[in-house]
């Protein structure tokens, strides 16, 4: 494996959110894994979305990702929705193109920061809603067992 090539269970993890989202076969997602995702210390990774041409790249922080856990599925999850809401975010910033440049600012901090809260409200809910299968191929949903009732 190179060195900023994912482990295999995050690639396929990947692809188990991107089924559970409905992130079409139209995108283009490249996993790396490297020590500062979007050049930070303190994330755990970052996604550029190019919502144009349907690419994404993710980069994830390597020692967050030392074995299959948990954290490590709710990071990639939280990257996949920032995916999964792409053209949602190319609307909103599109509208921004039209406000005055000091509102435009202050705008984009705030749609920002209510879609990180979101998604990480929302990837957190779907990590407690959902297991991995044994042979990975699917996710199984099981949204009516107790364990999933807020």
């Amino acid at each position: 494996m190179k060195q900023n090539e994912p482990p295999e269970w995050v690639k396929q993890y990947a692809q188990d959110c991107r089924v559970l989202l409905g992130i079409g076969d139209e995108w283009h997602i490249s996993i790396f894994m490297n020590d500062r995702p979007d050049g930070m210390d303190t994330v755990g990774g970052s996604v550029q979305v190019d919502t144009q041409y349907f690419n994404a790249v993710i980069e994830l922080r390597r020692d967050n990702f030392a074995e299959e856990d948990d954290e490590a599925h709710q990071i990639i999850l939280h990257e996949m929705l920032h995916i999964a809401l792409a053209s949602y975010r190319l609307v909103v910033e599109q509208l921004f193109m039209g406000l005055p440049e000091t509102m435009r600012a202050m705008a984009e901090t705030m749609v920002s920061q209510a879609e990180e809260q979101f998604i990480q409200r929302t990837s957190r809910a779907l990590l407690r809603s959902i297991s991995v299968k044994s042979d990975r191929n699917l996710i199984d949903q099981d949204f009516t067992s107790e364990k999933s009732v807020l």
